[in-house]
């Protein structure tokens, strides 16, 4: 089971519920970003493309996650990214398009610091995931139902330590089970998480050695 945290954390639990629930009405658009400014003292791993690295890869993934999350697997993809010097993406803007109208933007930075927030916004309100919306620690939830100004905050059970003991008491249970295969982050979600992030760098022209 890959470790993608997220998919474990109470506020994002929470937010599905009340997508899945539809209290926000048909979702229409979402707004995703995540970035941070780098400088020589950052782990060069960032920038090495043999390891992976580049903003898609290694922070853009939360994005693609959450969109997927919400609004499943795009019809179309569209992306364009800031080459390195080294070769790997440093800025990645995604656009998804789906059938029905939908629209998703992501973006993911090494070069400036982003919000790391995600609006998601739907017929009947929007949810807006405050910064760093891929975490626990400081994660907070506005629900802004029908008009824009009308602002709530959402609470959800958060409990100390930095996070990742979501998923490890979820691993734990899985293993007494003796589960080959988690009901929650199951192989087919790895997949198609991977599939679409090959999609992308094939739309913004992000090569590695091993392709």
């Amino acid at each position: 089971m890959e470790a993608m945290w997220t998919k474990f954390v109470p506020h994002y639990l929470t937010t599905m519920k009340m997508v899945n629930e539809g209290r926000l009405g048909k979702i229409r658009s979402m707004q995703v970003n995540f970035g941070f400014a780098t400088d020589p003292s950052f782990p060069q791993r960032l920038f090495k493309p043999e390891l992976g690295g580049g903003t898609l890869m290694d922070i853009g993934i939360y994005n693609v996650f959450l969109t997927l999350s919400v609004l499943g697997v795009p019809d179309e993809i569209d992306a364009w990214m800031k080459e390195s010097d080294s070769g790997v993406d440093e800025q990645m803007a995604v656009v998804f398009r789906y059938k029905d109208g939908s629209f998703a933007q992501l973006l993911s930075s090494f070069l400036t610091n982003l919000g790391t927030e995600a609006d998601i916004n739907g017929e009947r309100g929007r949810i807006k995931l405050n910064s760093r919306f891929y975490e626990p620690v400081s994660t907070s939830i506005s629900w802004f139902p029908g008009r824009a100004d009308s602002k709530e905050n959402i609470p959800f059970d958060k409990e100390e330590g930095w996070g990742y003991q979501y998923q490890i008491r979820h691993a734990h249970e899985c293993l007494r089970k003796g589960l080959t295969e988690s009901p929650v982050m199951s192989l087919s979600d790895s997949l198609e998480l991977m599939q679409v992030l090959d999609a992308i760098r094939d739309k913004a022209g992000l090569r590695y050695a091993v392709d």
